[in-house]
């Protein structure tokens, strides 16, 4: 699949299928593009949030940095 039929694949999941995309392609450094495509997915249907998979990952390695709220 190209870039284009990744992003509506991207469209068509639910939020948490789309959580486990992230999930399943955030450590794979050969398919960065398709994290952000689906990175960028979460955050158009959820503005100023991310996906619960990357909260939950940041709080594992040590929580957010004060500058977040």
């Amino acid at each position: 699949m190209n870039e284009d039929a990744y992003r509506v694949h991207f469209e068509s999941l639910s939020d948490s299928k789309l959580n486990k995309s992230i999930e399943e392609l955030i450590d794979r450094p050969q398919l960065e593009r398709l994290t952000k495509a689906a990175v960028h997915e979460w955050s158009r249907r959820h503005p100023g949030t991310i996906a619960p998979f990357l909260h939950e990952r940041a709080i594992e390695r040590g929580g957010f940095p004060s500058c977040y709220s």
